[in-house]
């Protein structure tokens, strides 16, 4: 995965999500909500289910890497300072409280978003296109 489609896959998530896996004044990378509708943080949702563990929680973007050595095969294929920093990144996307309200991504979403992605050297395209059928 590249740093692009690991943060176009993770905003996309946030954005149709519209809420964050959040409980109890904690975030998750997986959450079941009261409905039984599974949860994912920008970083879960980069998880394949088959490597999930539920011993991940709690656990940094950092801290994964190094607790859960095969997230290497599936997680942004990068030099790992810069890996680890957008995955950090993201992460504290979801976890941020003001980028949330009670209907979804609050207007500081996209502009953190947009930040991130030109730290790393991203197109926003995914922003650009989620943005573009708000308007219409």
């Amino acid at each position: 995965m590249t740093p692009q489609e690991a943060f176009d896959k993770a905003i996309l998530h946030l954005l149709t999500q519209g809420k964050r896996a959040f409980r109890g004044g904690n975030c998750y990378y997986r959450l079941t909500d009261t409905s039984g509708k599974v949860l994912m943080c920008a970083v879960g949702c980069l998880i394949p289910d088959e490597m999930y563990q539920h011993e991940m929680e709690n656990v940094s973007a950092v801290g994964l890497l190094e607790k859960f050595p095969a997230l290497h095969d599936v997680l942004p294929n990068m030099d790992m300072t810069v890996g680890v920093n957008i995955l950090t990144d993201l992460q504290r996307l979801h976890d941020r409280s003001t980028s949330w309200t009670d209907a979804g991504p609050a207007l500081s979403f996209f502009a953190d978003a947009r930040k991130i992605a030109q730290d790393h050297r991203l197109h926003t395209d995914v922003l650009d296109q989620w943005e573009a059928r708000a308007k219409a």
